[in-house]
């Protein structure tokens, strides 16, 4: 890779934008789902299972499930991602679209 190939990717990478949603984690063992939002997909799978595996999880309900079951019961999806429009208010979105999910799948907040 040349140089102004190297910066073209450099600069694409640092201009992309963050895909915003809402997401559940599912632990099949105990059939417990959790759902919420991100204005950060990409990573949110990451963030979570690291938090979860050194005991200092945000969503302090998945802890005992993880505990007792274990990182290969657990699973993560993304439900709906914002549209380009829609990323300009997130929150405004996002609350209700996780909010909605959470009803229909009869899931626990994360």
């Amino acid at each position: 890779m040349n140089t102004q190939d190297r910066k073209s990717a450099i600069d694409a990478y640092k201009n992309r934008k963050p895909a915003m949603g809402v997401f559940a984690v599912t632990c099949s063992a105990s059939g417990e789902v959790w759902v919420s939002q991100s204005r950060n997909l990409d990573s949110q799978q990451s963030a979570i299972w690291f938090a979860l595996r050194v005991g200092g999880a945000r969503y302090v309900s998945m802890q005992p499930a993880w505990n007792a079951h274990g990182e290969t019961s657990f699973s993560f999806r993304v439900l709906q991602q914002l549209d380009e429009e829609e990323t300009r208010y997130p929150d405004s979105t996002l609350k209700p679209m996780r909010t909605d999910w959470q009803k229909s799948l009869a899931a626990r907040p994360a």
